[in-house]
């Protein structure tokens, strides 16, 4: 009896080994919060808006057609990188910001998938769907 109320080192070990799993299967959940995010994105943020002071220092970075704004100490490559493989290709703002709704949605189902041995797949889902309605 005493198993079963409380969580001990060898159920802990077991979760996080991925045996005996009786949650079920995450990636359905997971993924529908994911698909979810990218959908809210697209249909209520990204059309009719334009690009903010940010995000047109970072695209004049790798962007081929505007000279490159000002770099300040403060801003970090990593998003020009990242807005790199479509600013290279077009200067489509809704091409951007489509390709950055896809990260954005990737980059939530493997932070929700990192959760997956551990919590059942929908509390995951649940507290991803409360982190993305932020």
């Amino acid at each position: 009896m005493p198993d079963r109320l409380a969580v001990g080192p060898r159920v802990a070990q077991t979760r996080l080994a991925g045996v005996g799993h009786a949650y079920g299967r995450p990636f359905p959940w997971l993924a529908a919060v994911a698909a979810a995010f990218v959908f809210v994105q697209l249909v209520l943020v990204v059309p009719g808006s334009g690009l903010g002071w940010d995000e047109t220092v970072y695209v004049s970075q790798v962007g081929r057609d505007v000279p490159a704004a000002f770099f300040s100490a403060p801003r970090a490559r990593g998003i020009s990188y990242l807005v790199a493989p479509v600013a290279a290709l077009t200067s489509s703002m809704a091409a951007l910001h489509v390709y950055l709704a896809l990260c954005s949605g990737c980059g939530l189902f493997l932070a929700l998938w990192v959760w997956r041995p551990l919590l059942p797949p929908a509390v995951v889902a649940g507290a991803g769907a409360m982190f993305a309605g932020l």
